[in-house]
């Protein structure tokens, strides 16, 4: 077993083909001789530095790692820095299951991302914003509104507060709470913010830009 703790740092295709059995054996070993965390974090950070953003064009690649992303969500490791890095972790598989309309994988991994980037950085830090934001998201995605709009609402809030009520992000979350709205079949309220939101952008941005278009 010795000769396996390798899965453990190396993230290679290879690596990830490799029986389950022989990770769980790995990783009892380890345990028994007092090993597995430094292995654990080495493992996450690893991980964290190869599964990239949730973005459509990053899909082939999340798709590979994410089956051990989802072992990683059990492995909540020790100290600080490695946790900053799971949550980062968490966070990009979060975003990436909920575009695949996975409901409980993206509301799992970004409650605890959430839950840990509040411990460590704050309420008001733009990491724990943007998954606070990415638990909202998955909480419309499984139809829980009431808890995705209360969250949505918080995050404005706070962006407002912190970043501005003209900035892009405060503009993206108003955006979010708007089709929260339009999904219950709250057409006036969700019209009425999707204008401001619409509006703003125009005077900022101009009437040509992406964003506002």
């Amino acid at each position: 077993l010795r000769n396996y703790s390798f899965i453990f740092v190396n993230i290679d295709e290879a690596t990830f083909r490799m029986h389950r059995l022989v990770q769980l054996a790995t990783q009892k070993w380890l345990e028994d001789h007092r090993q597995l965390e430094r292995w654990k974090q080495q493992y996450i950070k690893r991980l964290c530095a190869e599964f990239p953003a949730g973005k459509y064009e990053n899909w082939a690649k999340c798709g590979a790692l994410f089956p051990h992303v989802q072992l990683a969500l059990a492995q909540q490791p020790e100290g600080d820095d490695s946790l900053r890095e799971w949550a980062l972790l968490l966070y990009n598989a979060a975003w990436y299951a909920w575009l695949r309309g996975s409901y409980s994988d993206a509301e799992k991994m970004s409650v605890k991302s959430m839950n840990e980037r509040k411990r460590q950085l704050g309420e008001d830090d733009d990491k724990t914003l943007s998954s606070q934001a990415m638990v909202a998201l998955g909480y419309k995605l499984g139809g829980r509104w009431e808890e995705a709009e209360e969250l949505e609402v918080q995050v404005i809030k706070i962006k407002k507060k912190v970043l501005g009520e003209e900035h892009r992000e405060t503009l993206i979350s108003m955006g979010n709470l708007a089709s929260i709205y339009s999904d219950q079949g709250r057409w006036k309220e969700a019209e009425e913010l999707e204008v401001q939101v619409t509006e703003t952008r125009k005077r900022v941005l101009g009437e040509q830009h992406p964003s506002t278009l």
